[in-house]
């Protein structure tokens, strides 16, 4: 189950319910932290500052753990050797055409939730002859976020589906009661669709552009119990 993102938007000039972007390190695991954390401690210049700084990072929590660790496990099923620094998560996402000028690379794209028709992903090629529509849901595909893209609208409404986010579209739901709720009538619900979108901002993973949506690329298929044993990595 996806956690609750914070309400406030990490990014500019988009239109989500929900809209987290984190880095992909886990803090006060494996490697001390966070790149991020290291480099501001480095920069004081101050040893004793620096010390004390890792201490405290060696004891937290980072609050995304869960989070993190299962979007791992997913990408290490879809592409083992990507190697994303950031993560972004959102809910019910509505974004005009545009385009991902702090990326360094291409990014995995993936959708999640329950909801109505639409919300495929669009993707143009650089001179506006050729659109790629993209059915992410529960589906990951391989894009490039530096060409313009955005996603379709969607219709929030689900009819005839499961109460919970997590069951399969296309189930039913349960009346209850004495079973007088009118023949024919299909139940509604408000659905969610979230989004999850690993992608690169740093120098040293950089890449030039290839493709705007790679159509020939398929997932490697690697077990996620191999990532649980340590083959993540």
């Amino acid at each position: 189950r996806i956690l609750n993102p914070p309400k406030v938007t990490h990014r500019r000039r988009v239109d989500s319910e929900r809209y987290l972007v984190v880095t992909a390190e886990i803090k006060g695991g494996a490697g001390g932290g966070s790149g991020e954390a290291n480099e501001r401690a480095v920069s004081t210049k101050e040893p004793s500052t620096a010390s004390r700084s890792k201490a405290v990072r060696s004891k937290a929590v980072d609050p995304y753990l869960a989070l993190k660790t299962a979007a791992a496990a997913v990408m290490f099923w879809a592409d083992p050797n990507f190697v994303y620094d950031h993560l972004a998560i959102t809910r019910n996402f509505i974004g005009s055409p545009h385009i991902d000028r702090e990326d360094r690379s291409h990014q995995y794209a993936l959708a999640l939730g329950v909801y109505g028709v639409g919300g495929e992903l669009v993707v143009e090629s650089e001179d506006g002859k050729m659109r790629w529509v993209m059915d992410t849901r529960g589906k990951i595909g391989r894009v490039d976020g530096r060409y313009v893209h955005w996603v379709r609208g969607y219709d929030r409404i689900t009819r005839g589906q499961g109460a919970d986010h997590g069951q399969a579209a296309g189930g039913t739901s349960d009346s209850g009661g004495d079973g007088k709720a009118a023949a024919g009538k299909q139940a509604t619900k408000e659905g969610t669709r979230y989004s999850v979108i690993y992608y690169i901002n740093r120098g040293q993973h950089a890449t030039d552009r290839a493709f705007a949506v790679d159509e020939k690329w398929k997932p490697a298929g690697r077990a996620a119990s191999d990532y649980a044993a340590g083959g993540g990595g």
